[in-house]
């Protein structure tokens, strides 16, 4: 049988595990669920939803949904004390970030 990831990470010179450390917690930020942002940002369902002046019940069927408007999602980022920005990626060119809709999404808010 093979050596378990972690045994073998803990067998590194502690910079390295720093670095593979850091590493992971950049690629685990970049990917993260509606939840998981709640989570990360030591918030309840209940807080949020109190911030947004609805039942906790509508941030779990939030949480739960694979689509969700733009206007929805920017006032929930919002409660939770953030900022939505819009990312263009193209594979030749740096991103883009996409201007015009943050006016329009206020307006909803």
């Amino acid at each position: 049988m093979g050596t378990p990831l972690k045994n073998k990470i803990a067998s590194l010179a502690k910079d390295r595990q720093a670095k593979i450390k850091a590493m992971s917690d950049e690629l685990i930020a970049e990917e993260m669920t509606l939840r998981t942002l709640r989570q990360a940002r030591q918030l309840t369902q209940e807080q949020v939803a109190s911030r947004l002046n609805i039942g906790q019940d509508a941030i779990s069927r939030m949480e739960s949904r694979n689509d969700i408007h733009l206007s929805t999602l920017t006032q929930v980022v919002q409660a939770m004390g953030g900022e939505l920005e819009l990312l263009v990626k193209f594979p030749d060119k740096p991103p883009i970030k996409l201007a015009g809709f943050q006016d329009r999404l206020d307006d909803v808010s």
